[in-house]
C-alpha cells in the first residue's frame, strides 16, 4: 500500500493512500478516526490502523478533534467532534462516521480545494478563491462579525431595562400600597366616631347591645410555585454557525454594478487555521481573524479580530507569502525570497528517499 498523505490533529492520525483509502487511529473519543472503541483494550485498539468509511478519497485535512475528506467528485465530508457545529452539518451531533457537507458541494463549477480546522472552528477555500467558515464564533473565528459579543450587549441592554421596568413597578405598587393603608386607617376613626355616639344614646334609654366579633379564619400558606427553569437559549448564527458561512469581507457573492471585482473579490491561493484563529493568503496579501491572544494574528496587539485583518506586508520584508503554519499560539510564514525566487518541488523516488528538485528554468 502506497501511502500519498499524512494529516494529524491534536491527537489522531489520518493516511490516504494512493487508491483512495483513509485510515485513522489515535485518540477515537468523539469518533474523530472514524470509529468507536470498545470499551475494553482501547489503547490497543486506538493504535490499530483500520480503515475510515470513505469511497474514493482525493484529500484529507484534520482540526483538533474532527476530520475532512474529499472524494472524486469534489465532494467534502466531515466526522468528529461536532460540539459547535465545526462539521458543517446543519447540527451539533458528533459523527462517527463520514457525512457529506451538502453546504460545500460543487457550485457553478466551483469546488472546496482545501480545508483546515481549529479546535472549535473551520474554514475552507474553494478552487476559485472564496472562503467559507464555520463552528464556534464567539472570538470572531468565522471572520464575519462580532454576532456574540453584540448579542451580548443587546441582552445586557434589555436586562437593564427590565430591571429598571420592574422597579418602577414595584415602587407603584409601592405607593398604592400605602395609599390604601392611610386609607384603610382614616375609615375605621370615622366609623369609631359614629358608634361612640350610637353608645351613648343607648346609654342614655338604658338599652346596652353586646356583639361579639366572629373568630377570624386561618389563612392557608400558600407556597410560590417554583419557576420552571429557562430553555437555554439557541444561539445558532450567534455562538456558532453550524453551516458553511462565506466569508464576506474577502469574496463578495452578489457583483453590484459598479462593483470593482478586484476591491471586492480577494481570491485565496492557501488557508490555515488552528487554536481560536484563522489566516487566509490571498494574492500578496495575507488576513488573519479570531483570538489575537499571544499575538497570533500579527495585528501588533493582543486583540481579537472579528473580520479578516490585513497583515503589514513589512512583516515579511515585503516578500510574497506562499502559505502560513498555525499552530495553537503560534504562527509561521513560509515565503519567497525576491521576486523571482520559486518554492522547489518535492519528489519521492522508488527507494523512498525524498529529494529536492530544481525548478524549471533554474
Amino acid at each position: 500500500m502506497s501511502i500519498k498523505k499524512v494529516a494529524s490533529g491534536a491527537q489522531h492520525t489520518l493516511a490516504l493512500s494512493e487508491c483512495g483509502k483513509v485510515y485513522g487511529w489515535g485518540d477515537a473519543e468523539s469518533g474523530k478516526i472514524g470509529r468507536m472503541l470498545n470499551t475494553r483494550n482501547k489503547d490497543a485498539q486506538a493504535l490499530k490502523i483500520e480503515k475510515v468509511g470513505a469511497k474514493n478519497a482525493i484529500d484529507i485535512f484534520c482540526g483538533n478533534q474532527h476530520s475532512f475528506y474529499i472524494n472524486d467528485k469534489n465532494q467534502v465530508f466531515s466526522w468528529g467532534l461536532n460540539n459547535h457545529g465545526q462539521l458543517g452539518l446543519g447540527n451539533k451531533f458528533n459523527s462517527s462516521v463520514p457525512a457529506r457537507i451538502h453546504g460545500l458541494d460543487p457550485f457553478q463549477g466551483d469546488y472546496v480545494v482545501e480545508l483546515a480546522g481549529g479546535e472549535h472552528h473551520s474554514i475552507a477555500r474553494t478552487k476559485d478563491g472564496a472562503i467559507y467558515c464555520f463552528g464556534r464564533n464567539d472570538e470572531g473565528q468565522v471572520g464575519c462579525g462580532d454576532t456574540y459579543g453584540e448579542w451580548r450587549k443587546k441582552k445586557a441592554t434589555a436586562e437593564e431595562q427590565a430591571r429598571q421596568e420592574k422597579e418602577a413597578e414595584e415602587a407603584q405598587k409601592a405607593a398604592e400600597a400605602t395609599a390604601e393603608a392611610q386609607k384603610a386607617e382614616a375609615q375605621p376613626a370615622q366609623e369609631n366616631g359614629g358608634d361612640a355616639h350610637g353608645a351613648a344614646n343607648g346609654e342614655t334609654n338604658g338599652d346596652v347591645t353586646m356583639i361579639a366579633a366572629a373568630p377570624a379564619k386561618k389563612q392557608k400558606t400558600v407556597r410560590p410555585k417554583k419557576a420552571k427553569a429557562e430553555a437555554e437559549e439557541d444561539l445558532k448564527y450567534i455562538y456558532y454557525f453550524h453551516r458553511p458561512e462565506l466569508v464576506e469581507s474577502l469574496w463578495k457573492w452578489d457583483l453590484e454594478d459598479g462593483d470593482d471585482v478586484a476591491a471586492v473579490r480577494k481570491p485565496a491561493t492557501h488557508v490555515n487555521a488552528s487554536g481560536q484563529y484563522c489566516y487566509a493568503v490571498c494574492g500578496d496579501e495575507v488576513y488573519a481573524w479570531g483570538m489575537g491572544e499571544n499575538y497570533v494574528l500579527g495585528n501588533r496587539a493582543d486583540d481579537n479580530e472579528f473580520r479578516p485583518y490585513k497583515l503589514d506586508p513589512r512583516m515579511f520584508e515585503n516578500n510574497k507569502v506562499i502559505m502560513m503554519g498555525c499552530g495553537t499560539q503560534h504562527t509561521v510564514a513560509l515565503t519567497l525570497d525576491g521576486p523571482e525566487s520559486t518554492i522547489p518541488e518535492l519528489k519521492i523516488t522508488n527507494s523512498n528517499a525524498v529529494k529536492e528538485v530544481e525548478p524549471a528554468g533554474a
